[in-house]
């Protein structure tokens, strides 16, 4: 489901806010029968296969020596629309919960701006029954989470992207220092680069100013500063 990959976080817990709907997903997934369960904590990925096991060592970064003297594992199960339907089956509020992502996520495809793409599917999912009774007496809020989490979403996207192009920048930057090191002319070192010699004679004459020790994220700042 996607219409993002973290507004459903917040839907799905206003979905699953009730206990006893917290209760009958955990029984579902579980194929047990409690009546009093523990809390239960859920997250929602997207692009995931039906299944997978996650090991907790796997979220550190670096090597690690030796193996863990204690290591947790999490299940995580793909409830977008379309997979694990025996579980979709066994919770009807999950299905319609995948029912509702799916149709904001089509529409968005097919053109609509996020507004309409939610107000539409929210009325779609009403007439056809579809978590009718929660998003006819919370619609606003429900409304509200998604273009929220939405604009969210667009803004961690939008850091990664300059997240990317610093890197690569970052990276040309050095590659041109290294060649000015060597004594290369701008024409020549454009040509080893494979960059634009306009491109190049930016970074060659602001990394001038930086020699001998070319600090790398100053000569970028200056360059952004140009740009």
């Amino acid at each position: 489901m996607n219409v993002n990959g973290e507004h459903k976080d917040r839907l799905f817990k206003k979905v699953f806010g009730p206990k006893e709907d917290v209760l009958s997903l955990y029984n579902a997934i579980n194929g047990t029968n409690y009546n009093n369960p523990d809390d239960i904590v859920v997250n929602t990925i997207e692009d995931e296969p039906d299944e997978r096991y996650m090991n907790l060592s796997e979220s550190f970064t670096g090597s690690i020596l030796g193996f863990p003297a204690i290591d947790c594992v999490a299940r995580m199960l793909n409830i977008n629309y379309g997979h694990n339907k025996d579980l979709m089956d066994k919770c009807q509020k999950l299905r319609e919960y995948s029912l509702l992502i799916k149709i904001i996520r089509e529409n968005i495809k097919s053109g609509l701006d996020k507004d309409t793409a939610i107000d539409r599917a929210i009325d779609e999912c009403i007439h056809e029954n579809i978590l009718a009774d929660l998003l006819a007496k919370n619609r606003m809020e429900v409304t509200n989470m998604l273009l929220a989490e939405y604009d969210e979403k667009l803004h961690i996207d939008n850091e990664k992207e300059i997240s990317y192009d610093e890197g690569e920048k970052s990276h040309l930057i050095k590659q041109i220092c290294k060649k000015i090191d060597k004594g290369l002319p701008i024409e020549k070192i454009a040509e080893e680069v494979e960059e634009d010699e306009g491109i190049v004679r930016e970074i060659y004459n602001i990394a001038l100013k930086y020699k001998p020790d070319y600090n790398t994220r100053l000569i970028y700042k200056e360059l952004e500063n140009m740009i």
